[in-house]
């Protein structure tokens, strides 16, 4: 008995002992080479008053992010086999074009990315229709939100077209006349450069609205309705339920973007995307929502590039402005 109580002494023993060895182990990982490749971003809305794609490359896990922009590519934009539309450098892997342009319904539309370093990279759309708003209403604090707060209605109807998938998002602009006042005890000199007259130097009284000035406000609007779908900075929606009909969309804002009487106008646009673009905001989401957590599934951002990497799409605008 005492001789297995000798041998498992030592075994305690010379188990402790090693624990230091097993701790202080160090492991080397080898990180595999990355291959980067070309990934143009393309938001193609002909209202646009010009027209900006970003071309970069994907980067490794140690890889500068200085290093990200592509400066010397060709970038251009074909319409069933003839160039439509040619971008130019600015900045930081910018290509801008001001060409004023129509889109065909049944087109396609080609983007080419050219660099001296890479393969060519092409991704290729098919605009979407232009789905016409055809009412817009406001009421002030005309619903609740799902958790009872008061909130302002925008109610927005339009008629779907039949047979085909629509994707849509709506936006609100508001027109806002803000006064700005000035809160200290003395006489305050006021000077151009804060934004107040036209003369060289204007002295007012602490507290007396100096300047009024209309200010906008771009608000992605909240529903209550089921098929509204939250993504990052947009609400969109799908037709599966409404397809072919006519549909109303109550949406709301709250009054904290607002002083009493300040609303002077709504412009309510509704936007038509293809589908990559659904897709993409969709997983674009995803990807934003699971960055503050480390349990998270990782998400893929929806890409329609040759290359993998990178996004080309293209919506339509429909406006309706409430005017107060």
């Amino acid at each position: 008995y005492n001789y297995y109580k000798v041998v498992l002494l030592l075994f305690f023993i010379a188990s402790f002992s090693a624990c230091e060895d097993f701790f202080d182990q160090v492991v080397e990982v080898e990180i595999p080479e990355h291959s980067s490749i070309v990934a143009p971003t393309f938001h193609f809305n002909p209202s646009d008053s010009r027209h900006i794609v970003y071309v970069g490359k994907t980067l490794g896990i140690l890889d500068s992010a200085e290093n990200q922009n592509l400066t010397d590519a060709t970038v251009s934009l074909w319409k069933d086999d003839v160039r439509f539309m040619e971008f130019e450098h600015h900045t930081d892997g910018r290509y801008i074009s001001t060409d004023e342009v129509m889109l065909g319904v049944e087109d396609t539309y080609i983007l080419k990315v050219n660099t001296p370093d890479f393969e060519e990279v092409t991704a290729v759309q098919i605009p979407p229709l232009r789905v016409e708003l055809l009412e817009a209403t406001y009421e002030k604090e005309g619903t609740i939100d799902l958790e009872g707060e008061r909130a302002n209605l925008v109610t927005v109807k339009m008629e779907d077209p039949e047979g085909v998938e629509n994707f849509y998002s709506i936006e609100l602009e508001l027109s806002i006349r803000n006064k700005y006042f000035f809160e200290n005890s003395d006489t305050t000199i006021v000077t151009p450069d804060t934004m107040i007259v036209n003369t060289d130097t204007t002295i007012i009284t602490a507290g007396t609205t100096f300047i009024s000035k209309i200010d906008y406000a771009y608000i992605s609007p909240d529903t209550n309705d089921p098929i509204g779908e939250h993504f990052y900075n947009n609400l969109a929606f799908v037709d599966d339920t409404f397809d072919g009909k006519s549909y109303e969309m109550a949406v709301y804002f709250y009054d904290w973007v607002l002083d009493e009487g300040a609303l002077e106008k709504i412009v309510v646009r509704l936007n038509s995307w293809s589908r990559d673009k659904y897709l993409f905001e969709k997983s674009y989401s995803a990807y934003r929502n699971s960055q503050d957590n480390p349990f998270a599934e990782p998400a893929v951002v929806h890409s329609n590039c040759s290359s993998e990497a990178g996004i080309f799409t293209i919506s339509k605008v429909s406006e309706y402005e409430i005017i107060f």
